[in-house]
């Protein structure tokens, strides 16, 4: 409804345009002009543009309008993931880069998530049910982000999140509400051996570094995370990994 308003006051706004013009032009022809012969005149100078101009005007507007919500529509599909609606693989790589690589330095994690026993749910309740499993692990996740924060799908059943955050036990205590966060959300299957659940990994770092190098490490830590049962969130400390599995307590300091 709102686009159609747009095109029609468009056509209205330039159909007007048109009629001054044309009275514009004919002003002098006009001045010299009496009776049927004037009245005549200002007829066709009023006619012309609404009969002609009026159809084209729209029939422009209309095809101009389309061209640039079908654009909006590209753009939106190359920014972002058409089922989740959040962040693809691209843009969150181009949200998350320059600012791994800004002259100051910030203090931040990369979390990349896992969900675990996917394909089981594929396997067990259809492909559908994957679908909703992803959409429901998205929403459990949003709820728990902050506006700055970028969250991203970046392949299959695979997320990540970039957030800033001053130590690695703060990023741990994130990715830990993360976590449960998604094994308290509502999906309307059971799983035969387990509810739904994540694995994360987690990389900090509060110097310049690229973003393959903390994507690496943040996906080292995931891997020991599905390696040591999963369900759990492995966080790289200076001194190593650890891991948490929902019944510890995150370390807050670095050793």
């Amino acid at each position: 409804m709102r686009d159609y308003t747009i095109v029609v006051a468009a056509t209205l706004a330039f159909t007007a345009a048109a009629t001054c013009v044309t009275f514009a032009i004919d002003f002098s022809n006009l001045m010299s002009e009496t009776g049927d012969q004037f009245w005549g005149d200002v007829r066709s100078d009023i006619l012309n543009p609404i009969c002609i101009g009026g159809p084209t005007f729209f029939y422009l507007f209309a095809k101009l309008r389309q061209l640039a919500l079908t654009r909006k529509a590209l753009e939106r599909l190359a920014y972002t993931d058409s089922l989740t609606g959040i962040f693809n693989r691209r843009a969150f790589h181009n949200a998350v880069e320059p600012v791994l690589l800004a002259d100051t330095p910030v203090a931040a994690a990369m979390m990349v998530i896992d969900i675990d026993h996917f394909k089981k749910v594929n396997d067990t309740f259809g492909h559908h049910a994957g679908d909703e499993a992803l959409v429901a692990v998205t929403e459990a996740i949003k709820a728990c982000l902050a506006s700055e924060d970028v969250f991203g799908r970046i392949g299959g059943e695979e997320f990540a999140v970039f957030t800033r955050c001053a130590t690695p036990g703060l990023a741990a205590l994130q990715a830990e509400k993360l976590r449960a966060a998604v094994a308290a959300s509502e999906f309307g299957m059971t799983l035969p051996d387990s509810g739904l659940s994540v694995s994360i990994g987690v990389a900090f770092s509060d110097v310049a570094t690229s973003y393959e190098q903390l994507y690496r490490e943040a996906d080292a830590c995931l891997y020991e995370a599905k390696q040591s049962g999963r369900n759990r969130v492995v966080v790289t400390f200076r001194d190593g990994h650890r891991s948490l599995d929902g019944n510890m307590s995150p370390a807050l300091g670095v050793a």
